[in-house]
């Protein structure tokens, strides 16, 4: 691994040897208040600042990689919610209409192996739970003869525990992520 030298430091060190070769064949006295000394001192400074700035630079560049691959991350998450919200908007839900959950599940689920310490453990089965309670609630008609209202509201009960699951889970994963994109 190479390590670069910034121009300033680059200059800083080059004046410090010349300031030292100047005062070495000048007849300095080699104590150690002495020219070349203070000179040595000076360029391991600027070394030991110029490898700090080095190190500063690789942890940031670092930093912005797991942004960049943390963002889609968040992203879906929020998408996730999006499309729960607009699935109950409807008045009537087919099968079609759960298309976009199921590939944003998929995503997630390829996500979770990607970032294996995230909070992602049971978001693809609570996904899976709410797209079958929604769908089944949407499915029985509230017809007195043949379903009772009591069945119908604990269908929304249902769906709506698993909904609140889903989405205290998803608030714990985009705290995750933004846990770790804290500077």
């Amino acid at each position: 691994m190479s390590c670069s030298v910034s121009p300033t430091a680059r200059k800083v060190i080059e004046t410090c040897l010349e300031a030292a070769r100047a005062g070495h064949t000048a007849g300095g006295d080699g104590a150690l208040f002495g020219g070349w000394t203070w000179a040595a001192v000076v360029a391991a400074v600027a070394v030991a600042v110029s490898l700090m700035i080095a190190f500063v630079g690789w942890r940031k560049r670092a930093f912005d990689k797991t942004a960049a691959q943390l963002q889609p991350f968040h992203d879906r998450l929020g998408a996730v919610e999006a499309e729960m919200e607009t699935l109950e908007a409807k008045d009537t839900v087919r099968k079609a209409d759960f298309a976009t959950l199921t590939t944003l599940r998929g995503q997630l689920r390829d996500d979770a192996r990607r970032w294996p310490d995230s909070p992602l453990d049971e978001i693809d089965g609570l996904i899976e739970k709410y797209v079958a309670a929604l769908s089944e609630e949407h499915a029985r008609p509230l017809w007195p003869w043949r379903w009772r209202v009591s069945k119908k509201v604990g269908l929304t009960l249902k769906r709506c525990d698993i909904a609140a699951d889903l989405r205290t889970r998803l608030t714990e994963a985009k705290e995750w992520i933004e846990r770790l994109l804290t500077r």
